[in-house]
Order: C-alpha cells, then sequence, then structure tokens
C-alpha cells in the first residue's frame, strides 16, 4: 500500500495520522476507542465524526477487526443507537470471542439504559448470559458491579429465585476493585 493510503485524518481535530496510532499527537484524543471513558460526555457532532471516521476505515482498508467493531459500537452506543451498536458488538464477539469486554458492552447496549426491573425475563437472562461469558474470560469488578445491580433490580425486586445474591455479587466487584467510572457506567447504563 502507497504511504498515502496509510496516513488517515484524525476524528477529532482532523491531523494526519498513521493508520497504525492509537492516539493522535496533535490532540491527545484516542484514534481507536478502547472504552466507553474515552468518549464519555463527548458531544453528538464529535461522536459522529468518530463513527463515519470507523465506517470509512473499514471500506478504506477493507479491514474490518474486532478492535474497530469495538470502536464503532462503543460510538453508538454512546450516541444511544442501540441496535447498531448491538450489531458492532456481535461482530467483535464473533472475530475475537475469547474476550470479555465485547460481552460486557452488549449487556450495556441489551440494557438500553433501561432500569432491569423493567426488562423482559428473557431480556434479562440474556443480558446476564452476556456478563457470564465475559466472567469465563476475565474477572472483572464491572461485570460483578453490573450482575449485582441486575440482580437487586430485577430478580430481587420481583422476588425471583436464582441462585445469585446482590450482595455477594457487589463483595466480589470490590474484591476485584471496581474503580467509579465503572460503577457510573453500570448505573448510568441500568437508569439507577
Amino acid at each position: 500500500m502507497s504511504l498515502v493510503a496509510e496516513t488517515l485524518e484524525c476524528p477529532n481535530c482532523g491531523a494526519g495520522i498513521d493508520r497504525q496510532m492509537r492516539v493522535c499527537s496533535y490532540c491527545q484524543s484516542p484514534v481507536f476507542v478502547r472504552r466507553r471513558a474515552d468518549v464519555n460526555g463527548m458531544k453528538q457532532g464529535n461522536l459522529n465524526k468518530y463513527v463515519q471516521f470507523y465506517k470509512n476505515y473499514m471500506q478504506q482498508f477493507k479491514g474490518e477487526t474486532a478492535e474497530i467493531h469495538t470502536a464503532l459500537g462503543i460510538c453508538l452506543l454512546e450516541k444511544g443507537a442501540y441496535a447498531e451498536a448491538i450489531k458492532h458488538f456481535e461482530k467483535a464477539a464473533e472475530m475475537m470471542p475469547d474476550t470479555g469486554e465485547c460481552f460486557y458492552y452488549l449487556a450495556l447496549a441489551k440494557l438500553q439504559c433501561k432500569r432491569p426491573y423493567l426488562h423482559t425475563l428473557p431480556a434479562i437472562k440474556q443480558i446476564v448470559q452476556y456478563l457470564d461469558t465475559a466472567l469465563e474470560y476475565e474477572e472483572a469488578g464491572k461485570y460483578y458491579y453490573l450482575l449485582s445491580l441486575i440482580q437487586k433490580d430485577f430478580y430481587e425486586k420481583k422476588r425471583l429465585r436464582n441462585n445469585r445474591n446482590s450482595e455477594e455479587l457487589m463483595s466480589l466487584a470490590d474484591s476485584c476493585e471496581v474503580d467509579d467510572l465503572d460503577r457510573a457506567e453500570c448505573e448510568k447504563y441500568c437508569n439507577l
């Protein structure tokens, strides 16, 4: 490939960046979003730039990678485009099924910023399955924290039996050192 094809514009500031760069050297913005915190509070106009950047990237380089689908999914999740975000997280999970993050983000997208209590039992079971799959690959405090919120707001409020306890899940989240950003993220997508 020629040098021109390897050069892109930063989705945030438009500065020239190399295809391999992870952070823009001019504005220090992430080129490839890895966590929702990277786009937290970003204005819709900037989110739209990132979405278009990732779509163009896939077309220009004929490159669909789990990283691109995850980054695009995160931006769409932040925009509230849940159905489209789910498609990209599912694609990322297919391409890289041994990573918990994709399944965690699938769970967040399926929650759609609605309280767990407002979902149907089949929907909650699917969300819990995504989180269980994420935990099979890696233990993370945010996975346990989200499970705890779901357990408390859905199963315990509706007095449905299952083999979990919200306090035990919260204890596991704390033992995995869940941070305040992750707590806020989980609470946002559970509308709590």
